[in-house]
């Protein structure tokens, strides 16, 4: 048997073992800074803050965040269709 393809089907059995890897339940997720843990929780146990980031306290992310949504135009267009498609229905 040829070299190459026994390094390519090893190298691919190689890749392919580590999606085999089943999760260690001694591994704890992370909590986020209000204490709610990052993963497991379900959309309906959890509801999402709209404010999350400012739980870490940075002024500096803040300052991003705000400045990121006062130029966000998607975000204005997305708002402007909602305004037009409630003004339609009247």
């Amino acid at each position: 048997m040829p070299i190459k393809p026994l390094l390519c089907s090893a190298a691919a059995l190689w890749l392919l073992s580590g999606c085999s890897m089943a999760p260690n339940p001694e591994i704890t997720p992370p909590a986020l800074p209000d204490g709610n843990v990052s993963v497991g929780t379900s959309a309906s146990s959890a509801a999402l803050d709209a404010r999350w980031w400012e739980g870490f306290r940075d002024g500096t992310l803040n300052a991003l965040v705000q400045e990121a949504l006062r130029h966000n135009d998607d975000l204005k267009i997305a708002a402007s269709r909602v305004a037009q498609a409630a003004a339609s229905l009247g």
